[in-house]
């Protein structure tokens, strides 16, 4: 894919599971650049981080966590996790707005993401319940199982 570049890995299997991956979602109808990243590990202990807007896409795929290496099929499961919020962000469904000032007199500052429109207050939203991760964990395995 022309707007897509692969760094921290040689492997052509590899490399070719995460093209197909943005064949499957699309991704080469958007003029983002998606720069998909594999690293020895990430802060956290996560398995993927995905961060961007509609002009430059990052994800990020750890190899390692704290139990040591991370199954080749779990870290494919990661990148269609990871690809996913890629599309949402390329496509504007989700838009990192970040930190922003509420109210009058005494303000209280907000992290907001806007999802399909809506504003999300990131301090009111467990994780689980965060519509983009079960948007994208409700369609990971489509992706992960039609890339393989």
């Amino acid at each position: 894919m022309p707007n897509m570049e692969v760094e921290g890995t040689t492997s052509k299997a590899l490399i070719n599971y995460i093209h197909r991956v943005g064949e499957y979602l699309g991704l080469n109808d958007y003029e983002t650049l998606f720069e998909v990243g594999l690293f020895k590990s990430l802060s956290g202990n996560a398995h993927g981080y995905c961060q961007g807007d509609d002009e430059l896409v990052t994800v990020e795929i750890a190899r390692y966590d704290a139990e040591g290496r991370i199954p080749l099929n779990e870290i494919k499961r990661s990148i269609a996790h990871e690809m996913l919020h890629a599309l949402q962000l390329a496509s504007g469904r989700m838009v990192n707005v970040g930190l922003t000032m509420h109210g009058k007199g005494m303000q209280s500052i907000k992290y907001i993401v806007e999802w399909e429109g809506h504003e999300v207050d990131m301090g009111k939203v467990d994780y689980e319940n965060q519509p983009w991760e079960i948007d994208a964990y409700g369609n990971e395995m489509e992706v992960y199982n039609n890339c393989l």
